[in-house]
């Protein structure tokens, strides 16, 4: 009967390690990768919570950027010459002109140029100017229209000296005004 004994044990032994082993591939294994696969997400998750609580945390900073970048743009829009009307370009011309004290001959809009567009807010005018005056006069000009606004620059200057000028020159200015579209 201890034979007998022994291979029952045995068997049994060998059903328990083969019903242990199934259980393993079966239950615990499938188990265990959805475990991993769990904490895996969960990583997942955790990193794209804490990097969209960083990026919660940078929107005050960007709302007050964006206010920033909207008083500068409000700030330089009123520094804009006028409307667009070739009246308003007069104004700044003949107020630079007395202020380097020189006289304008002929003011005109330049027709032969474009009107060039920037974006669909602004546009650039072309108004030329005829002059007889000293360079230095020119210069002073030059200088009071470019204080005047950043948005007015010479765009094409021609001037001709001969020894009868008597040290005033005939000129020629062709100067670019950006402004507002006065409908956009």
């Amino acid at each position: 009967m201890k034979r007998e004994q022994a291979e029952q044990i045995i068997l049994a032994v060998i059903g328990g390690a083969a019903m242990l082993v199934a259980a393993y591939y079966l239950v615990i294994k499938p188990q265990m990768a959805k475990l991993s696969a769990m904490a895996t997400d969960a990583q997942r998750v955790e990193t794209a919570l804490s990097d969209a609580q960083r990026k919660v945390q940078l929107l005050p900073r960007l709302k007050a950027s964006c206010r920033v970048l909207e008083q500068r743009v409000a700030a330089a829009d009123k520094l804009l010459i006028g409307d667009g009307s070739f009246d308003g370009f007069l104004t700044v011309i003949k107020s630079s002109a007395d202020t380097a004290r020189l006289e304008l001959r002929h003011v005109r809009p330049r027709d032969t140029l474009p009107v060039v567009d920037h974006g669909t807010a602004y546009q650039k005018h072309f108004v030329v100017v005829d002059t007889v005056a000293p360079y230095h006069a020119l210069g002073a000009w030059f200088a009071a229209l470019e204080a005047s606004s950043p948005y007015v620059r010479v765009h094409a200057l021609s001037v001709s000296s001969t020894p009868a000028d008597g040290g005033s020159h005939p000129a020629t200015v062709t100067l670019g005004f950006l402004a507002k579209r006065s409908s956009p």
